[in-house]
């Protein structure tokens, strides 16, 4: 979450259509990969949420700004926090979970091993 607010400090974001988030920098180091990665699990989570989609389906994007969305991101940024602190426990407590996961991230960097 601190590069997130680092990034927002230095950056403004510009709301425009989503398909713009698909447009921020990907490269493997860039911290806009982590709000790319971010964006799309909260607007996952706030999916979820039938009558905020029902408020932005009816109304201006001011108008649904001010009904349930807020919160409902608010609620669904704690949620994904509660989450992610939970798997976080279970791989630094369960020796066999943090193994199979280091060797997950092992399989992942050695895929995109840049060539010399």
């Amino acid at each position: 979450m601190h590069v997130v607010g680092r990034l927002l400090r230095q950056a403004p974001i510009t709301f425009a259509p989503a398909a713009n988030v698909r447009k921020l920098p990907s490269s493997p180091n860039c911290a806009w990969r982590s709000i790319r990665t971010i964006s799309q699990t909260i607007s996952d989570k706030v999916r979820e949420n039938a009558r905020v989609m029902t408020q932005i389906a009816n109304n201006s994007r001011e108008q649904a700004m001010l009904g349930d969305f807020q919160k409902a991101v608010e609620d669904a940024i704690l949620d994904s926090s509660e989450a992610h602190q939970k798997q976080m426990m279970k791989l630094l407590t369960v020796p066999e979970k943090g193994s199979i996961f280091a060797n997950i991230i092992y399989e992942m960097l050695s895929a995109t091993r840049m060539e010399p």
